[in-house]
């Protein structure tokens, strides 16, 4: 194209849940899946490592899937990015937070103690969160 116009590469990002799915038809399904796969191979090939559901980095790192929530929503362990509101977590992250000692933010760890110390109590988590930032 000699005349200054830059061809456009149009993308889209297409989701499907499993109603949709049902929906289409043996040969379109085959087809989607023949793509995925060779987008996969394509990342291999680049050095991209899979991503990691939060579920699938709690298996790794040994502790409750809501453990490693409560470190994504503290911010620390580090996020590769986002699917829809869902985060994915690269394999290094989840290993430099386990072998930083799994440690959730001192806010996020204070409301935790909060929370188990009974029905009558009444929450403190700023002070219970100085708390552990002091002593820390």
């Amino acid at each position: 194209m000699g005349d200054g116009v830059e061809p456009i590469r149009a993308m889209a990002t297409v989701t499907l849940d499993a109603r949709a799915l049902d929906e289409l038809g043996p040969e379109t399904i085959d087809r989607l899946a023949d793509l995925v796969e060779a987008r996969l191979a394509e990342r291999r090939a680049a050095g991209e490592e899979a991503l990691l559901t939060p579920r699938a980095a709690a298996e790794i790192a040994g502790v409750h899937p809501e453990t490693m929530r409560r470190a994504i929503r503290s911010g620390a362990i580090e996020v590769a990015g986002y699917v829809g509101a869902r985060a994915r977590l690269r394999r290094a992250a989840v290993d430099a937070w386990v072998a930083g000692g799994r440690r959730l933010d001192p806010v996020v760890r204070a409301a935790r103690v909060v929370a188990h110390r009974g029905r009558g109590s009444h929450p403190r988590v700023l002070r219970a969160a100085l708390d552990v930032e002091r002593a820390a």
